[in-house]
C-alpha cells in the first residue's frame, strides 16, 4: 500500500474543523496533532492524496485527488500542473495496469484524475480498469444541484467521461464480489453516499476512511467536524462507527487528508477513543 501524494494544504484549526478549541483538549492531543502541524506556524497540514494497493495480481487506486488542468471555484484545486502520475508510475503502476479505481465518495478532490485531457477532450486515465463508487453518490452527483457552488465543472470533466466509457460500477454497501476481502461500508455524512473501505489479507485488515477524519484530532473529538461535512449528525454517526470498527479490528487506518503519515491505528480509550501514528 503506497501513498502517491498530489498536493499538500494548510489550514488554521478553526478554519478545517470549526470546533476546535485547544482548551478542552488534554495532553494526549499533543502527541496526536503534532506530527499534523504544517512545518511553521500552528496551521495544520492537509495532503490530497490516493492510496495505490497492489499484489501480484491485482492493483487498486483509492480516490484520484483533484486532476491537472481543472477550471475549480476553489482556487487551491484550479489548474494544476502536478507530477500526480509520475509518482503513480514511480511506485509501480502506469495507468494502463490498474484494475480499479475506487472513489469514497465524488468530491472534486477525489475523482480528479479519473480522466485526463487529450486533444480537448477528457478522456479515462486508467482505460483498463473499473470505476467504483456508491450507487447513492452516483444519483447525487446527477442531480442539478451538484454542479453548483465548488463542484462546478466536476460532473463534466471528471466523471460523465468514465459513465460514457461504460467503465463505471455503481455498488451498494457490502462485500465487493469480484475480490475476495474487500467490504464497501456505508458511512455518509460528510456526503450523502459517502463509503469507506476495508480490505482484509493474511490476517490482518485496512481501512480507508475517505473524509471521515480530516485530522486525527477527531479521533480524541469525534463530535467535531469538518467545514466540508454535508450533514452534521450523520458525519459524527459514520465517525463514531468508523472508529469502533477499526479500533475493534485493529485495523490499519489510511485517511485521505491526515497530516503527518497519514496512517495509524485507532484504539479505546475507556469510553473516547485515542490514535497511534505508524
Amino acid at each position: 500500500m503506497t501513498r502517491i501524494s498530489e498536493i499538500t494544504l494548510e489550514f488554521a484549526p478553526t478554519a478545517l474543523i470549526p470546533a476546535w478549541d485547544d482548551g478542552v483538549l488534554g495532553a494526549e492531543a499533543e502527541t496526536v496533532v503534532r506530527p499534523t502541524r504544517a512545518a511553521h506556524g500552528n496551521r495544520l497540514s492537509v495532503p490530497v492524496q490516493s492510496w495505490l494497493v497492489q499484489d501480484g495480481t491485482c492493483r487498486i487506486l483509492i480516490d484520484t485527488g483533484v486532476g491537472n488542468g481543472r477550471q475549480r471555484a476553489f482556487p487551491a484545486f484550479a489548474n494544476l500542473t502536478t507530477g500526480y502520475l509520475e509518482r503513480l508510475v514511480a511506485a509501480g503502476a502506469v495507468p494502463e495496469e490498474v484494475d480499479y479505481v475506487f472513489c469514497t465518495h465524488l468530491h472534486t478532490d477525489h475523482v480528479g484524475w479519473n480522466t485526463r485531457e487529450d486533444g480537448g477532450r477528457w478522456l479515462p486515465t486508467f482505460p483498463r480498469a473499473r470505476y467504483v463508487w456508491g450507487r447513492v453518490e452516483g444519483a447525487t452527483a446527477r442531480q442539478a444541484q451538484f454542479e453548483e457552488g465548488p463542484a462546478a465543472g466536476v460532473f463534466g470533466d471528471s466523471i460523465r467521461p468514465v459513465i460514457t466509457a461504460g467503465l463505471v460500477d455503481e455498488i451498494d454497501p457490502g462485500p465487493f464480489g469480484p475480490i475476495d476481502g474487500v467490504i464497501f461500508h456505508a458511512t455518509p455524512g460528510h456526503s450523502p453516499g459517502h463509503l469507506s473501505i476495508s480490505i482484509r489479507s493474511g490476517g490482518e485488515e485496512a481501512f480507508f476512511g475517505g473524509d471521515v477524519l480530516h485530522n486525527q484530532v477527531q479521533v480524541l473529538r469525534p463530535e467535531w467536524n469538518s467545514v466540508f461535512c454535508e450533514t452534521a449528525e450523520l458525519a459524527r454517526t459514520s465517525r463514531l462507527w468508523a472508529l469502533g470498527y477499526a479500533a475493534d479490528r485493529n485495523a490499519l487506518f489510511f485517511g485521505s487528508h491526515l497530516g503527518g503519515s497519514s496512517v495509524g491505528r485507532v484504539c479505546r480509550a475507556g469510553e473516547r477513543f485515542t490514535w497511534i501514528h505508524e
